[in-house]
């Protein structure tokens, strides 16, 4: 049959035959290839973004340890640490006595192993910068203490004064 084909045709026949061959093997093999190299091109993408995020976590992670080791160690320095003497102390030294309106201990509440011991303490006539020395003195406390709760309202008769409300709480391992 191909012998009775005019050189032209069988020219047209070759070239078709080729176009058909590269054409299977293109949607055989080379778009396959490349679709495939593209998948794990992005899973690589893909995993090396979770190693960062896993490495980001292992610092984080390592950072929060060496928090926990620290306050452990406060927390064990502190010995017999006293909440209502230790905020009532700081207030008379910081805003005077006169401005302690009241102060009031909440009930201990354990959370599993840990005890969370509060104080309610409320303040009138007093600086907006007795407040930030009175707040940097609970952060420099010989056991970790935190602010729970805080109200700031400026005085009607003075607007640099303020009244306060702080609940403050101390956290004991037992």
């Amino acid at each position: 049959m191909m012998k009775q084909l005019s050189p032209r045709e069988l020219a047209m026949v070759l070239v078709a035959a080729i176009f058909v061959v590269a054409t299977v093997i293109y949607l055989a093999m080379i778009a396959p290839y490349f679709a495939t190299m593209e998948r794990l091109d992005s899973k690589i993408a893909s995993r090396q973004q979770q190693l960062q995020q896993a490495k980001e976590l292992q610092q984080d992670y390592r950072t929060i340890q060496g928090q926990i080791k620290s306050l452990q160690r406060r927390q064990a320095s502190a010995g017999d640490f006293a909440l209502f003497a230790y905020v009532e102390s700081q207030v008379t030294r910081i805003a005077g006595r006169e401005n302690l309106t009241s102060m009031r201990p909440m009930p201990a509440v354990s959370h599993n192993d840990i005890t969370e011991e509060a104080v309610e303490i409320k303040l009138e006539n007093v600086s907006l910068g007795q407040m930030l020395q009175l707040l940097q003195s609970f952060n420099s406390a010989p056991v970790p203490l935190q602010v729970k709760a805080m109200q700031l309202k400026v005085r009607f008769d003075n607007a640099q004064q303020l009244d306060s409300s702080l609940r403050i709480s101390a956290y004991t391992k037992g």
